[in-house]
C-alpha cells in the first residue's frame, strides 16, 4: 500500500496573493497622470502608500507563483510522462517558460488557442513579476507623466485583468487535465493526501 502527501503550493500562494490583493485594493486612490506622447490628462486607480504598494507587489508575485506551480503540476501529470527520456529533450523542456508550458498543455489536448486573450494578460503578469524579482533599474519619469511607472504597473484594472486571466487559465487546463481547480474560487487545501 502506498500513500503520499503534497503541499498545494498553488493554493497557498493564491490564498496569500488574494489576501494581499484585498489590501492593495483598499489602498487604491485616484492617480493623476498624463499621456507621455499627447500630454492628455488621465486618471487611474492605484496604490501609492507603502502598505498598498507592498501588497500589490506580493499580489503579483503570488499570482505568478501560484500559476507556475499549477502549470507545472498539470505538466507533470499530462505532458511530462509522454516526453522521451533522453537528456537533450529533458534539458529543452526545463527551459520552457510557464506560458509556453501552458500553451503546450492546451495544444497537446487539441485546445485551440485562438481567441484566448487571457494568454497575453498572463504574459504581462509574468513580465511584471520578472521586473519586480529581477529589479535592476531605477524608477524614471518620462515625458509629461506625473505618475511613477510602478503606479501604472499596479493599476487596479490591470491587476484585475491578471486575476481574471489566472482564473481562465486554471479553468481551461482543468477541463483537459485531471487536476483539481477548486482553489481558484477559494476552496484552498494546504496538503493533498493520496492513499
Amino acid at each position: 500500500m502506498s500513500y503520499g502527501y503534497r503541499l498545494n503550493i498553488e493554493d497557498i500562494y493564491l490564498k496569500s496573493a488574494d489576501e494581499h490583493w484585498a489590501i492593495a485594493k483598499s489602498e487604491m486612490v485616484s492617480v493623476n497622470d498624463e499621456d507621455p506622447v499627447s500630454a492628455k490628462a488621465t486618471t487611474f486607480n492605484a496604490p501609492i502608500s507603502e502598505k498598498g504598494i507592498s501588497s500589490a507587489v506580493q499580489t503579483v508575485v503570488g499570482w505568478a507563483i501560484s500559476l507556475e506551480a499549477f502549470v507545472n503540476l498539470a505538466w507533470n501529470l499530462s505532458i511530462s510522462p509522454k516526453i522521451p527520456s533522453d537528456n537533450l529533450n529533458k534539458k529543452l523542456i526545463k527551459q520552457l517558460s510557464t506560458i509556453e508550458k501552458l500553451k503546450e498543455i492546451l495544444r497537446q489536448n487539441q485546445v485551440k488557442l485562438d481567441g484566448m486573450g487571457w494568454i497575453s494578460a498572463l504574459k504581462e503578469l509574468f513580465e511584471l513579476r520578472n521586473k519586480l524579482v529581477h529589479y535592476k533599474s531605477t524608477v524614471e519619469y518620462l515625458g509629461f507623466s506625473f505618475a511613477p511607472g510602478f503606479a501604472r504597473d499596479f493599476e487596479e484594472n490591470r491587476l484585475s485583468n491578471y486575476r481574471a486571466a489566472l482564473t481562465s487559465a486554471v479553468q481551461e487546463i482543468g477541463k483537459v487535465v485531471d487536476v483539481r481547480t477548486d482553489f481558484i474560487s477559494g476552496k484552498y487545501e494546504v496538503i493533498y493526501y493520496d492513499a
